[in-house]
C-alpha cells in the first residue's frame, strides 16, 4: 500500500519538529560547553596573573629602574605559544613597562583598554576583544599590582599585570568536543528521521482505512468494513462508520424487503393495477392488467421460468414487456392513458398542491374476443421511489 499524501505531511511535519528541538539542543549545549570552557581558561589566565603578580611583589622590581627585569620576567614566562601565554606589565599611567611579544617602548598607551580600566578601579579585569599588537583576537585577564603591605590606596598601586591568550587556541581546545557532538547530533538526526517515519505510519494508517472504507460505501459496497483499534477519537470515528455501514444496510434490505411484498401483493390481485412514474414511464403492473391490455405472449427462456415462481411464464414476459416503456406507446384506450398521464403531467408541473390524493373514476370499455368488458378505472397520485 503506497503512503498517500497525508503520510508524507505528517512525516514532513514531525522530521521538522523532531530536526529543530535537535538543532537547538546542540546549538545550547556547544554554547554551554564553550562558556564553561572560557571561564575555565579566564580562571587558569587569572592564576597565572597572581603568580606573576606574586613574584614582582616579592622582587619589589615594578618600578621605572626595575623595567629591564620586568622584560626579563616576562619574556622568560610568557609568549603566544607559552603556557603561560603573552604577558604584558603596565604602569599605572597607561604605558607598557614589558611585554613577552612585542617591543614595549613601540607600544601605544595601555589606560583606555577595558580590562586595565577595570582592574585599575576594582583589581581585576577580564575581556575578548581584538589585538592592535599582534592582530588576533585574544582574551585578557589583568590583575592590579599593589604595594606589599599597602592599604589599595592610588599611591599603593604599582601598575597592571595582563596575561592573555588566543581566541583560536581555546576553540580549538573545544574543538573536538564539538566534533563529538555533531556526530552525536547527527546519528541522533537519523535516528529523529526513522521515529518520524514510523509515527507517520502509525497515524496515517486507521485515517487510510477509514478513507478507503468510506470510499467504498460511497461507491455502494455495504460490505467494506474498517478496523481500527483503540479508544481515541480517529477509533470512535471508525466504529461510527461502522455503525453507519449496519444502519445502511438494515434500512436497504428493509426496504427491499418491503418492495418485494408490495410487488408480490399487487401481482396476487384480481384488479389490475398500473403505475405511471412522473415522466410518463410504466413503473409496476400486474398480470391482470397485462390480461387486460392483451400483451402478446412470447416464449419465456429457461432461466426466466425457473425465477417466475407462483407468476405464469406469460404473466411475467407480459410485465416485462410494458415495464421501463412510455404510457403512450404502450396503452391503446385512450381514456385510461389519459387518465394516467393526467396523474404524471400534474407530479411534474407541481402546480395544484392540492390536487395530490385525489382520486379520479373513468368507466371503461373494453372490446375482447368474446364481447365488450364493462370496467371501472380509479386514479390516485402517490409517491414512488426508485429506492
Amino acid at each position: 500500500m503506497r503512503p498517500g499524501r497525508f503520510f508524507w505531511k505528517l512525516f514532513a511535519g514531525n522530521a521538522v519538529l523532531m530536526a529543530v528541538i535537535l538543532g537547538v539542543s546542540v546549538w545550547v549545549i556547544v554554547g554551554s560547553i564553550e562558556r564553561a570552557h572560557v571561564e575555565d581558561i579566564g580562571g587558569q589566565l587569572k592564576q597565572t596573573a597572581e603568580h606573576i603578580r606574586d613574584r614582582i611583589q616579592k622582587k619589589h622590581i615594578f618600578t621605572p629602574d626595575g623595567k629591564a627585569a620586568l622584560q626579563s620576567l616576562a619574556s622568560d614566562l610568557g609568549g603566544m605559544d607559552a603556557v603561560y601565554g603573552r604577558i604584558t606589565i603596565i604602569a599605572p599611567d597607561g604605558v607598557v613597562w614589558a611585554d613577552s611579544d612585542a617591543t614595549a617602548s613601540e607600544m601605544e598607551s595601555h589606560a583606555n583598554r577595558p580590562e586595565v580600566i577595570e582592574a585599575m578601579k576594582n583589581g581585576y579585569g577580564q575581556s575578548r576583544r581584538w589585538s592592535a599588537t599582534v592582530k588576533r583576537e585574544l582574551m585578557y585577564v589583568a590583575l592590579r599590582v599593589d604595594r606589599a603591605g599597602g592599604k589599595r590606596r592610588p599611591a599603593d598601586t604599582l601598575g597592571v599585570v595582563r596575561v592573555s591568550m588566543p581566541v583560536f587556541r581555546i576553540t580549538e581546545q573545544t574543538g573536538t568536543t564539538r566534533e563529538l557532538i555533531w556526530r552525536i547530533a547527527g546519528l541522533g538526526l537519523i535516528a529523529a528521521l526513522l521515529s518520524a517515519l514510523g509515527l507517520a505510519y502509525v497515524w496515517s494508517m486507521p485515517i487510510r482505512r477509514i478513507t478507503e472504507a468510506a470510499r467504498s460505501l460511497s461507491e455502494g459496497d455495504l460490505s467494506a468494513r474498517t478496523s481500527v483499534r483503540g479508544s481515541d477519537e480517529i477509533a470512535q470515528m471508525a466504529q461510527s462508520l461502522n455503525q453507519m455501514r449496519e444502519s445502511l444496510a438494515t434500512q436497504l434490505h428493509t426496504i427491499d424487503q418491503q418492495r418485494h411484498h408490495l410487488e408480490h401483493f399487487i401481482q396476487t390481485l384480481s384488479e389490475g393495477v398500473i403505475i405511471a412514474g412522473p415522466d410518463g414511464r410504466i413503473v409496476l403492473i400486474n398480470q391482470a392488467a397485462c390480461r387486460l391490455l392483451r400483451s402478446p405472449e412470447v416464449p419465456v427462456p429457461q432461466k426466466v421460468a425457473a425465477m417466475t415462481g407462483d407468476i405464469t411464464k406469460s404473466g411475467l414476459l407480459n410485465i416485462q414487456n410494458f415495464v421501463g416503456r412510455r404510457v403512450d406507446d404502450s396503452i391503446k384506450n385512450s381514456e385510461l392513458r389519459g387518465l394516467l398521464l393526467r396523474g404524471a403531467s400534474s407530479s411534474d408541473g407541481a402546480t395544484d398542491e392540492s390536487a395530490a390524493g385525489v382520486v379520479r373514476e373513468l368507466p371503461l370499455h373494453v372490446d375482447r374476443p368474446g364481447g365488450t368488458v364493462h370496467l371501472l378505472a380509479r386514479a390516485s397520485d402517490i409517491e414512488f421511489s426508485d429506492t
